[in-house]
């Protein structure tokens, strides 16, 4: 076999080589980031279930207090339905973006540190 042709092959072969090489680093990056996903969406659905579990608690205290009758515990129904349900609401949408977003709480209010 001459020398040129032995070199066209040992060229080949390292193309070869350098072709897989490229698509395992790709196939192991692409799998890396699904399971990235989907543990922040894992996060995310926990994040929303606890939020509802936690509002439907409150809704049902305080549904259970204004079936009692009790005209002192009128103020325990305002103050649930007027203040703590909506501010919940609110949390939960805080921690739910702040996770979609993918990052933390103090990397979000600081002004310096925002991911572009």
């Amino acid at each position: 076999m001459s020398s040129g042709a032995r070199s066209t092959i040992d060229g080949a072969i390292a193309r070869a080589r350098d072709e897989q090489n490229w698509l395992t680093i790709a196939l192991a990056e692409y799998s890396a980031i699904r399971a990235e996903i989907v543990q922040a969406l894992q996060a995310q659905h926990a994040i929303v279930s606890y939020g509802a579990s936690a509002l439907a608690v409150l809704t049902a205290v305080a549904i259970g207090t204004a079936a009692g009758g009790a005209t002192k515990s009128d103020g325990l129904i305002t103050f649930l339905f007027l203040v703590l349900n909506p501010l919940l609401v609110v949390v939960i949408f805080m921690v739910w973006a702040a996770r979609y977003c993918g990052c933390s709480a103090p990397e979000c209010t600081s002004s310096s540190s925002r991911r572009r």
